[in-house]
């Protein structure tokens, strides 16, 4: 991945992730193809712009709109566990975090990698969703498609059979770590049910605490089946 200018845009800063592997005859078609599902995701203003995509001798090359900001994973790794993120704080991370999957859902795309490294704080506080290699195209088949990262990933994704719930569990995920200061991998599980043990270790209305823990129940059929269920919820007890 390098930083570069877009030399026709006034030398804007843009992002260039080159893919060097053309051995695989597959590659070519899925860069293509992601690339097609890139562009109609790209005018929404929590994603990066897709500005160009391209091949040459040295592989394959996709160009992004620039975010300035902060990592969400930087800000995470700074803080102390003492020092978390207090309710109102994490209400508006994880609503602004849906907003953007009701809109990727609804493009029939499943992103499958929500975690702190994956969005940026813009300095206007807009929270952006990047990093879109891992997405998947809804098709309810029952071909296995295996991506993700420990602590996030949901069970049935870690079992090759992701699905828009599949988000939200990540996303819970997230709201949990930063009201914690601890990433999911350094918290325990309940061993009967599977479901993660943190409502101890903050200060939070029961409420809240009952959204985040159905956003990530263990079982998908016990999940919110949809990010506008998640934000109903939010907004009835919370707007």
């Amino acid at each position: 991945t390098y930083l570069g200018q877009d030399l026709d845009c006034n030398h804007k800063l843009c992002v260039i992730k080159q893919f060097k592997i053309k051995s695989d005859p597959d590659l070519r078609n899925k860069f293509e193809r992601e690339s097609r599902l890139l562009y109609g995701l790209s005018w929404h203003s929590q994603i990066p712009s897709l500005v160009a995509y391209f091949e040459d001798e040295y592989g394959y090359f996709l160009v992004y709109e620039f975010v300035e900001g902060i990592a969400l994973a930087e800000m995470l790794s700074e803080q102390k566990p003492s020092e978390s993120w207090g309710e109102i704080k994490v209400i508006y991370l994880i609503t602004s975090i849906l907003n953007v999957l009701d809109f990727v859902h609804r493009n029939n795309i499943i992103h499958r990698d929500i975690k702190p490294s994956n969005l940026i704080r813009k300095f206007d506080g807009q929270i952006v969703l990047i990093n879109f290699g891992s997405i998947k195209q809804i098709d309810n088949t029952n071909k296995l498609t295996f991506f993700g990262t420990q602590g996030y990933m949901a069970p049935e994704q870690g079992g090759g059979m992701p699905r828009p719930s599949s988000d939200i569990y990540a996303t819970a995920k997230v709201g949990i770590q930063a009201l914690t200061g601890l990433p999911p991998t350094q918290l325990m599980a309940d061993y009967e049910t599977g479901q993660l043990l943190w409502r101890d270790r903050v200060t939070v209305s029961e409420k809240f605490a009952d959204i985040l823990d159905k956003m990530a129940h263990v079982d998908f059929k016990a999940r919110y089946q949809s990010v506008k269920e998640v934000l109903q919820d939010l907004n009835a007890e919370f707007a």
